[in-house]
């Protein structure tokens, strides 16, 4: 219902003004960002719960934050821009970034995708931080990589489906699994040593 395969031609200007906005308004994100580090008390007002607030505050690499969302503009009847919103992690919006935007521009002659360079960004994001979690080298690696969502929302199926495109570029060898909360099992291992302890008790 809100979605249209119609194009909105912009000028030169009017697409370095959105080019501009948009590049000062993520600084800003990023200032905001390394000033809530080390702070989990200023998260509340975010409406995250003080047991997660040190987890969020806590950044092991400062000036390599990753921030994916969608800046929602519209552009106004006396031809300026104006913000409507942020979608942080907008469901849909990497499956439409990505894949619909291209197939929208072919319909217009002339278009050109804004995010043309989308994939290979969210592929290399994902390389980028396997590396840096598991090790040099890692991307490369035989890995199994779960992603999980609630598939029966198409909105959170379409997350996924660009989710996994970009991992399988980003990571060649691993093998990607695609499930829902509740088809996740927790495994606990216990040492031998607490497994007397506890039949003794």
């Amino acid at each position: 219902a809100n979605f249209t395969l119609a194009a909105v031609g912009l000028t030169p200007g009017a697409w370095d003004e959105l080019s501009h906005a948009t590049l000062v308004l993520g600084r800003a994100f990023g200032r905001a960002l390394a000033h809530l580090r080390g702070r989990p008390e200023l998260l509340g007002v975010l409406g995250i719960p003080e047991t997660l607030a040190p987890l969020c505050a806590s950044l092991t690499a400062p000036g390599d934050w990753s921030f994916l969302s969608r800046f929602d503009w519209a552009w106004t009847a006396d031809a300026r821009w104006k913000l409507l919103e942020v979608n942080s992690d907008t469901p849909a919006g990497l499956w439409e970034t990505g894949f619909i935007e291209g197939d929208v521009a072919r319909l217009h002659p002339g278009a050109v995708p804004p995010s043309r360079g989308f994939w290979p960004a969210l592929a290399s994001s994902w390389m980028r931080w396997t590396e840096r979690y598991l090790g040099d080298g890692a991307a490369s690696r035989r890995l199994e990589v779960g992603l999980v969502g609630a598939l029966g929302s198409p909105e959170d199926a379409d997350q996924l489906r660009a989710h996994a495109r970009a991992a399988r570029e980003a990571l060649p060898l691993a093998m990607l699994y695609i499930a829902k909360p509740e088809d996740l099992s927790l495994r606990v291992l216990v040492p031998a040593f607490m497994i007397s302890e506890l039949k003794r008790a």
